[in-house]
């Protein structure tokens, strides 16, 4: 009797969670949600701006020669999490709540005895414990939810990948909704530790400053969360900063070295890669191992390749996966090989396999004989399998969507070794892939796969340009359309004239994106389209909401970028531009309750705008912006953009610039300090340095009135 009830009591809970119904959105698990990862910051924001042209030069040799597009991949506006996930049960806080822990308050750490460069200690304080950000929690929630609810269109391996490499935030989402996957999630990952980490200690009193502050910005929140913020001081000094970062990836506080590794790669510098590698190849925490891992694709580093091979052949089914995965996107026809080979092993009964091999050998387009068989005949197999054909059902409606049949996963399969197939030059193959689309559309693959046909279809001639330009205008949402937009531009289709168009239409993401291609593609273009962004804003025209805001702070970084106001032609735009952002409070932040919810949690994320702007005023508007970039270094009420109106000071120079920022230097705030004394050691040539972010604005004295007295003799213009 007691079987029986038990029996029928988890009869009832399979269909309490079967009831759950939650959509999947476009490409494989390592590909959801692109508009989650973490911008870099705009190049010189802790710089004092120029008028030379940033070096685009690759790193050292360690990045792929090939220059790949990066459009904006992130997301701003108001963002609802229930729809953001496309959850479609009410009740879904019945199936898995999450318990997060709280922040606690402020910490301190006070040290008297640490050189500063100018004698003296400080006192460094911040927000330890980060508030946890719901939304990457609920990241790993959903890809635990997805792979039980849709294990057909699901890659568990790769979900796994994907929500481990979320970070601290992924351990409380997986034990939300403890399942196949859930239990793999969180041993991988730990809890949020309540004390902070100890000092980085660094020999040079400037390394160990900016290590000091590497230290607060990268515990002070989450790398991949909606926040613009994150790490922006440390990220915005470039190259200055790499040093302190590097430490901090070395750290045993997990926060900290987690989050370090994650903006690692944002680095120029060539040795960021050898060091990605080494944390890749020996470090036994699987976050920084995985993070390491996107990093290194994001530099298109293909030393890795090596590496990648042998963790192909791992008895560890996850690692196998992203290591297939990993070598697609690196696309290197050398590896063509080790694919073919795992392609053929699998058979038609390792899909977990398949789903990471397939598309990779798609991406590698090695086009020989011994790749389109492989590929051939595992097309016939699975074809052979799916009785009736292989359409996979697909809902236009995100929100509605529903469980697929049985068999499901290998129609899908089918769907990407046909699109191998295409890749790799098979005629009969891509005749089919275009026919299909012809009659079709983007509908006639599944979601899942919808990635791999923009890149596949922009290589067939014009037939599959055009449907690659139809899927930039009509998909499931914008990673969508960015995506169609990057594999027509990776594959040369897309011409001055056609992205001058698309930067003209569509959403203020897809519009961002065409501007920065547009920039490699035809800069004169460029120049006219960003010019004409940034005066429209300037005369009114065009919202200072989230989401209009974002498209004109991609005109105002691609436009300093490609020396587009250096002849002072759009001064007055660019200081009314930036008094416009300073009025409206255009400036970079994060909003909205942090409820745990996701029915009630919305959450509200605004470019930094106002801070490229003033920026591109110190690059560009000359006088005609100085007296508005004084007024808001001066305004201690507003912080926002205070440091960033230091910096401009500095590329302007003139009297009433070194009078202001010479009135600053002993400023409460320890970051405008140090952009005013960067600024005064750009305009002098002369080196005083001290703690300007930690110590105390009484022990920056000195320093200061090392400056004040240097200007005293050389007073400026």
């Amino acid at each position: 009797m007691r079987i029986l009830l038990l029996a029928a009591c988890g009869v009832i809970l399979a269909s309490a969670r079967r009831d759950l119904d939650v959509g999947v959105p476009p490409g494989t698990p390592l590909e959801w949600d692109r508009t989650l990862r973490q911008p870099v910051p705009t190049p010189g924001r802790g710089k004092v701006p120029t008028t030379d042209k940033p070096s685009e030069k690759p790193s050292g040799g360690t990045v792929a020669e090939e220059r790949v597009p990066k459009p904006p991949e992130f997301a701003y506006g108001n963002t609802n999490l229930y729809d953001f996930f496309r959850v479609t049960t009410q009740d879904i806080m019945q199936h898995a709540s999450l318990n997060l822990p709280k922040s606690t308050g402020r910490v301190s750490i006070d040290e008297t005895d640490v050189a500063t460069g100018g004698g003296g200690g400080f006192r460094m304080t911040w927000n330890y414990p980060p508030e946890l950000p719901v939304e990457l929690a609920w990241m790993a929630t959903m890809a635990c939810i997805r792979t039980e609810i849709h294990p057909e269109i699901v890659s568990e391996p790769e979900s796994i990948v994907y929500a481990v490499e979320l970070g601290i935030p992924a351990h409380y989402g997986a034990k939300a909704y403890p399942g196949k996957i859930g239990s793999q999630v969180a041993k991988a990952t730990v809890v949020l530790p309540p004390q902070p980490p100890e000092l980085v200690k660094m020999k040079d009193p400037r390394d160990a400053m900016l290590a000091r502050l590497a230290m607060v910005e990268l515990t002070s929140g989450y790398a991949y969360a909606l926040d613009p913020t994150f790490a922006r001081r440390t990220l915005g000094l470039g190259a200055d900063s790499y040093r302190a970062v590097l430490e901090c990836t070395k750290s045993r506080h997990p926060l900290l070295a987690q989050n370090a590794v994650a903006v690692q790669a944002n680095f120029p510098n060539p040795e960021a890669g050898v060091e990605l590698r080494k944390i890749f190849q020996t470090t036994p925490d699987s976050v920084c191992r995985y993070r390491a891992l996107s990093g290194l694709l994001r530099r298109r580093d293909r030393t890795i390749v090596p590496d990648l091979v042998k963790a192909a052949g791992d008895k560890d089914e996850v690692l196998r996966c992203a290591a297939l995965y990993a070598l697609g996107m690196l696309a290197d026809p050398a590896t063509a090989p080790v694919l073919c080979q795992t392609v053929r092993n699998a058979g038609t009964r390792g899909k977990d396999l398949l789903w990471s091999a397939l598309p990779a050998l798609a991406r590698v387009r090695d086009g020989t004989k011994e790749t389109r068989e492989i590929l051939a005949a595992t097309e016939k197999a699975l074809r052979g399998e799916c009785k009736g054909g292989d359409k996979v059902r697909t809902s236009a409606d995100a929100m509605t969507p529903t469980a697929e049949a049985p068999g499901s996963k290998v129609r899908v399969l089918r769907q990407m070794a046909l699109l191998a197939l295409a890749a790799n030059g098979d005629p009969g193959a891509g005749d089919e892939v275009l026919q299909r689309l012809a009659s079709e559309g983007s509908s006639a693959f599944h979601p899942t796969v919808w990635y791999l046909v923009a890149e596949v279809a922009a290589h067939l001639g014009d037939k599959g340009v055009e449907q690659v330009k139809k899927m930039v205008e009509v998909g499931l949402d914008d990673s969508v359309h960015v995506h169609a937009l990057r594999s027509l531009v990776q594959a040369g289709k897309a011409d001055a004239k056609y992205l001058r168009d698309r930067a003209s239409k569509g959403s203020p993401v897809v519009r961002g994106a065409a501007i920065q291609f547009l920039a490699d593609t035809d800069e004169k273009s460029c120049v006219e389209v960003c010019r004409a962004t940034i005066s429209d804003f300037a005369k009114g025209s065009g919202s200072a909401e989230a989401e209009a805001a974002f498209l004109v702070a991609i005109a105002a970084q691609v436009g300093g970028k490609i020396g587009a106001w250096k002849d002072g032609v759009l001064a007055a735009d660019l200081a009314q531009a930036g008094e416009r952002a300073w009025k409206t409070g255009a400036y970079a932040r994060r909003e909205g309750k942090n409820d745990p919810d996701i029915t009630k949690c919305r959450i509200t994320v605004h470019p930094a705008l106002l801070e490229t702007l003033l920026v591109e005023c110190g690059r560009g508007a000359g006088e005609k912006a100085v007296d508005l970039l004084v007024k808001i270094l001066k305004d201690r009420a507003k912080p926002a953009g205070r440091a960033e109106a230091a910096l401009a000071l500095g590329g302007i120079g003139g009297k009433p610039a070194v009078e202001a920022l010479l009135a600053t230097l002993e400023d409460p705030d320890g970051w405008v300090r140090y952009c005013a004394y960067l600024s005064l050691k750009h305009l002098s040539a002369q080196e005083y340095f001290t703690d300007w972010i930690f110590a105390s604005a009484a022990q920056c004295k000195t320093a200061a009135d090392k400056y004040r007295a240097w200007f005293r003799k050389n007073p400026p213009k």
